[in-house]
């Protein structure tokens, strides 16, 4: 056995390895220009597999920093998630990205509030607008209460005059959206101004009609609309407007990059999947029509463009076979856009 003088030595010996640890993590050049490197190479590789080239970061310790001008508030969400999720932040030792700052400017899309939260396997990811500094934090500590088992937060308070809503009532619909998800199996919930969709799994029906109802604990000017499914898989639906239905479609898409097999004309698996679930929502909608823009890809040319238009026919009859009404679809290509794909959902003629 050791004597106590030992254990007092060992003790010190240890302490001064763990101490000189963090000071090489934090003090050396190499190691932190290494590790600053390769933060940013992950990131760049998750905006590119995002589809995301108008983005790029660049990296202040493991804060990461986005710039880059956003075709849409859609768009901006994503890449900020995206960035968030490209490598595990596990606090400041462990190496990783432990915070995004929304440096993007907007191209011309009018600037609204937009904020975006997921939950999974007891985690959730929250990115997007705050209405102030203080509705950060209380944001932050309502999410580590009843997300104990981890949080990924990349909150920007927004510049003054962009929101609707008094800051008061943009945090309180922010709390009630994250309880909401704690509920669920899994979702995912965009609030866009004051039109909120939430799209996920619910452990039972009975659940998954409490979640519908969220709309009358909302303040008011505040919408909510939601799809779900149960483990019965049977489906659950409150969408009564255009607008819930662009909403739910755009909770129902945020976290699946939709893509084509390269040089084909079909959809990836996951893809395909991501499409039927979207598909699912939109026979929930009332009366709309939904135009399927696909954008051109490679070298400008009569076979790019015949590809792309191919890419557009078969998404569309990918929704057609899956219920949606042909007189109620239609398809365009453009060069413009910076998505690979986009619905685009406007009232259905005559509604």
């Amino acid at each position: 056995m050791f004597s106590k003088r030992i254990w007092r030595i060992l003790g010190v010996g240890m302490s001064a390895f763990v101490l000189l640890g963090v000071i090489g993590i934090h003090f050396s050049s190499v190691s932190a220009g290494r590790l600053e490197r390769q933060l940013e190479n992950n990131a760049d590789d998750a905006l590119s597999g995002r589809e995301h080239g108008w983005a790029h970061v660049r990296m202040d310790g493991q804060r990461a920093i986005l710039e880059g001008q956003a075709p849409s508030d859609a768009a901006r969400l994503d890449a900020v998630s995206a960035v968030l999720r490209s490598t595990w932040s596990g606090g400041d030792v462990a190496g990783g990205v432990t915070t995004v700052i929304d440096g993007s400017t907007p191209t011309s899309f009018e600037r609204v509030f937009a904020f975006r939260a997921s939950a999974l396997n007891g985690r959730i990811t929250i990115v997007g607008d705050a209405a102030s500094e203080s509705a950060v934090n209380a944001i932050t500590d309502f999410a580590r209460q009843l997300f104990p088992a981890g949080q990924e937060i990349a909150l920007n308070v927004a510049d003054e005059g962009e929101g609707a809503a008094p800051a008061d009532d943009w945090e309180m619909a922010a709390k009630r959206i994250i309880a909401e998800l704690a509920r669920l199996e899994r979702g995912t919930a965009v609030m866009t101004g004051q039109q909120i969709g939430l799209f996920g799994e619910a452990g039972s029906a009975q659940t998954a009609r409490s979640v519908l109802g969220v709309s009358s604990d909302l303040p008011a000017g505040f919408a909510a609309s939601g799809y779900f499914t149960d483990r019965t898989s049977s489906v659950h639906a409150g969408i009564e407007t255009v607008a819930g239905c662009n909403a739910v479609v755009r909770a129902a898409r945020a976290d699946r990059s939709i893509r084509f097999s390269p040089g084909r004309a079909e959809l990836t698996a996951a893809s395909r999947q991501a499409v039927l679930s979207i598909a699912g929502v939109m026979a929930a909608c009332p009366p709309i029509h939904m135009t399927v823009s696909v954008r051109v890809t490679g070298d400008p040319g009569e076979a790019s463009l015949a590809l792309t238009e191919a890419r557009a026919r078969y998404t569309m009859d990918l929704l057609a076979d899956s219920g949606l009404s042909p007189d109620r679809l239609s398809w365009n290509v453009t060069e413009t856009q910076t998505e690979v794909i986009r619905f685009v959902i406007t009232p259905a003629e005559g509604e």
